[in-house]
């Protein structure tokens, strides 16, 4: 079943790439997606107001009979969850995004950021690709498991989050420090990666596993070489690890 929620997870955000001038059916799930991105890039959640999100989503999966809630870190801070029950065989897959957005510098923009406009073949706004479209793309996606009857082994659990640029007390940390029962899972599908489309035609769809390890190199203190060590710290898979290096020989000590 995870590799069915999985392929699904591909090609609903795949449809989030295609050029909004494609032609759509009414009802269709790309003409869907659309919408739900259009709708919420209509929504100014820059610095927070992120439940005016939440409450939107949540009409949505009340009309088609999906349970979910709200948890509000702090006024107009809402995280909301959704869940799809399976038979419990397995542990739950987690897809999660965010509906909170950075600010905005209105004089560099050519056309309104909050007016999720359609022009040349695109949607213009801010949050259209970071990272609202792939909240639009996991609604669709409990939506047709949902329509489609789906029989899962796990359960599938939404989470659209506040504050993931620069405030995840708000978002995450609070949801994992408050309502951990409601998103504990084995996987967690999120934003990262990429996918090509050329001529309205998905090219690939390239998947990321990790992101933002920190790796990198901190002097802290050095003297001329030959007149005796120096220090060096570096971080290795995130653990400080302190060296102290004769700079005559470059022998470890």
């Amino acid at each position: 079943m995870l590799r069915r929620v999985l392929i699904a997870v591909l090609v609903i955000i795949a449809i989030t790439t295609f050029s909004a001038a494609q032609p759509r059916s009414a009802g269709s799930p790309d003409a869907e997606v659309l919408q739900f991105m259009q709708d919420l890039v209509r929504m100014d959640t820059s610095n927070g107001n992120e439940t005016k999100a939440a409450q939107y989503i949540k009409a949505v999966f009340d009309k088609e009979g999906i349970p979910s809630e709200i948890f509000e870190s702090a006024p107009g801070r809402g995280n909301i969850v959704a869940r799809l029950k399976g038979n419990g065989t397995k542990k739950p897959v987690l897809l999660m995004a965010h509906t909170d957005v950075v600010g905005v510098d209105r004089a560099k923009w050519t056309v309104d950021p909050f007016a999720a406009i359609v022009k040349n073949g695109y949607l213009y706004g801010r949050g259209s690709d970071d990272d609202k479209s792939l909240v639009a793309a996991h609604m669709e996606i409990l939506l047709q498991l949902k329509r489609e009857n789906v029989k899962l082994d796990r359960d599938v659990i939404f989470l659209a989050e506040a504050g993931e640029e620069g405030s995840p007390q708000f978002g995450i940390k609070y949801m994992i420090e408050n309502h951990w029962d409601k998103i504990d899972c084995e996987y967690a599908v999120s934003e990262g990666g990429t996918t090509l489309v050329k001529d309205g035609r998905v090219v690939y769809v390239a998947i990321a596993t990790t992101e933002k390890i920190l790796a990198s190199f901190a002097w802290l203190r050095t003297v001329p070489l030959g007149t005796g060590p120096y220090l060096v710290s570096t971080i290795r898979s995130n653990i400080w690890t302190r060296r102290s290096v004769n700079c005559s020989t470059g022998s470890p000590r």
